[in-house]
């Protein structure tokens, strides 16, 4: 897989200025959307300096999406109705100014960090709506063996949760 640069992300959005795109069947869709029920299970993003802008992220039997690479960030997108979590991170991770909703099935937190035996570092979770799951942590930063992770530099500001478990587990 190709990965982005510092100074040149790879970015997926609709194109500068234009509000809408023509699915295969000519229904007219005003936004970049990836549904899980066509594709892979899960949108991993296992390279580095890649952008998700503005897509609309559905229907996975996993993770709506699952961040494995480096400065990757997340912004104005709708993430919703994903068998597991709505974002999973672990590193120079930033996720703003999404609206992430109605997952369901064993493990449906809105955004989960810290997977496993990775170390969480420069994760920035900002100015996010999370919710519409009784069942749903908003924001979980634990997740491996008894939860025992090292989490560094982790900025939480902003987000608006309803209808969720307390923020942390």
């Amino acid at each position: 897989a190709r990965s982005g640069t510092a100074t040149s992300r790879i970015v997926f959005s609709a194109y500068p200025g234009d509000e809408c795109v023509t699915t295969a069947s000519l229904d007219k869709v005003c936004r970049v959307f990836i549904d899980g029920q066509n594709v892979r299970p899960t949108a991993t993003i296992d390279t580095d300096y890649i952008a998700i802008r503005g897509v609309e992220i559905l229907n996975s039997s996993i993770h709506g999406v699952r961040i494995i690479g480096d400065n990757v960030e997340v912004r104005d997108s709708h993430i919703h109705h994903n068998t597991e979590d709505g974002v999973s991170a672990t590193k120079n991770t930033t996720i703003d100014n999404n609206y992430i909703h109605s997952h369901a099935g064993r493990h449906p937190d809105g955004i989960h960090y810290a997977a496993g035996s990775v170390t969480a570092q420069s994760v920035t979770i900002t100015n996010n709506k999370i919710g519409d799951s009784a069942q749903q942590i908003g924001i979980d930063p634990f997740g491996g063996p008894s939860g025992m992770q090292t989490i560094r530099n982790l900025t939480i500001r902003g987000n608006v949760l309803y209808e969720t478990n307390p923020l942390f587990s």
